[in-house]
């Protein structure tokens, strides 16, 4: 078998002092990683004497990626975020057909998404426009004060959206608490509050998640917002009592009796009074 000769053009080495150069053809695996990139294959255009790379992806997202600074590992070492050459194949190069094809299409989807990019902007724009235009009421929100002016604005848009309902917009730790009694349904004031979601919390990464929120980016975000709808005895019983006479209910029945409950309970969050 061929020995392994890979040589840094930066002077560097990897692992136990083999040299490392990687030249013009040789396959390169994902700026993340191999084991995680789902972005396919790249092929090196050229190694910079600064030892970054000039390189084209081979199928995947069809990028061009400029002036990469890797960390350079072999694809037999542990993966990990990084740029990993290929040491199974080290003698493996893509033919200059392959690599002008994949350049010639990669430009392609440059321009592609950059015009997809301009006129993202210029529907963005618009959109502000109609809400400053729309909610003009609001308070504009900067960088400093997004969120306390945001609070401001949810207060505002409650009332001007609900002006018969009383709310409470409190802080309580990290989050805020939009609370009420009776009044409005809770899908309807969900529908104000996500108006200010600048994002949210996933699980499954427990990582806060960024989301694009045009509304927030003039008039503020709250991070963490809850609704609390306080429902008192006078109008539970006052539906229950509807609910019931609507339907020819056993109410001696506990089994029936719970599920009268559960309908009834159902019916107060989805309607306003």
């Amino acid at each position: 078998m061929k020995e392994t000769s890979f040589r840094l053009a930066s002077g560097g080495v990897w692992k136990e002092n083999i040299p490392v150069k990687l030249e013009r053809g040789q396959r390169v695996y994902g700026e993340w990683g191999y084991a995680f990139s789902d972005s396919g294959t790249f092929a090196i255009i050229r190694q910079r004497e600064n030892g970054n790379l000039d390189m084209v992806e081979i199928g995947g997202n069809k990028r061009l990626v400029s002036n990469h600074q890797p960390i350079y590992k072999g694809i037999s070492q542990k993966f990990g975020i990084g740029t990993y050459f290929d040491d199974k194949e080290p003698d493996f190069r893509y033919s200059e057909k392959e690599i002008a094809d994949a350049i010639s299409v990669a430009e392609d989807e440059a321009i592609r998404l950059e015009n997809e990019c301009v006129e993202a902007g210029r529907k963005d724009k618009e959109t502000k426009e109609k809400l400053l235009k729309e909610y003009d009421f609001l308070e504009r929100a900067e960088d400093y004060d997004y969120r306390k002016v945001a609070v401001k604005n949810l207060r505002t848009l409650l009332k001007k959206k609900f002006p018969k309902q009383k709310f409470s917009v409190a802080k309580s730790g990290g989050a805020y608490y939009v609370t009420w009694t009776d009044g409005v349904a809770m899908t309807e004031v969900k529908k104000v509050t996500k108006m200010f979601s600048g994002g949210y919390f996933d699980g499954m990464t427990d990582m806060w998640q960024d989301v694009k929120n045009l509304f927030g980016e003039l008039f503020g975000t709250i991070d963490y917002c809850f609704e609390q709808r306080e429902i008192s005895d006078e109008l539970r019983n006052r539906v229950f009592e509807e609910y019931t006479a609507e339907n020819n209910f056993n109410l001696e029945d506990k089994t029936t009796l719970e599920y009268v409950w559960r309908d009834v309970r159902k019916r107060i969050n989805e309607t306003s009074y």
